[in-house]
């Protein structure tokens, strides 16, 4: 696998069958009733994703990941975003958010986009400079 394929915040980029596009990124210190630790806050990474594949797929945690240097972060599990949504329908273009609790004024974040297909992982990935 080469290089992963990369965008800032705005940009949209192509992984396997996928778009994606981070729409906008917010910190704060709630999101869906779940609270950020002490010296952590909470940032929601809201994107827009386009299936260009023929069957519908659904999007899971494991799609995602978040990058600050070495340390890499886990979406925090919610009720709503990523992990309410449906399958996302072939061709059709869905958006959503993803939560992940990093440190205060954390900078440098990339958004690592790696889907998985039919239960296995892709030979694209893409990361997304939030920046």
């Amino acid at each position: 696998m080469g290089p992963p394929a990369t965008a800032k915040a705005g940009e949209q980029v192509s992984v396997s069958d996928w778009k994606i596009k981070v729409g906008s990124v917010e910190r704060k210190p709630e999101v869906d009733g779940v609270k950020a630790t002490a010296g952590q806050e909470m940032l929601v990474v809201t994107f827009d994703v386009v299936n260009g594949s023929n069957r519908p797929v659904q999007l899971t945690r494991e799609d995602f990941y978040l990058i600050q240097g070495k340390e890499t972060y886990s979406p925090v599990d919610t009720k709503k975003g990523l992990f309410a949504m449906e399958p996302v329908a072939a061709g059709a273009e869905a958006s959503t958010y993803l939560v992940f609790m990093v440190p205060v004024g954390s900078t440098g974040l990339k958004l690592s986009f790696w889907p998985f297909v039919g239960g296995y992982v892709t030979t694209g990935q893409a990361e997304i400079s939030l920046d």
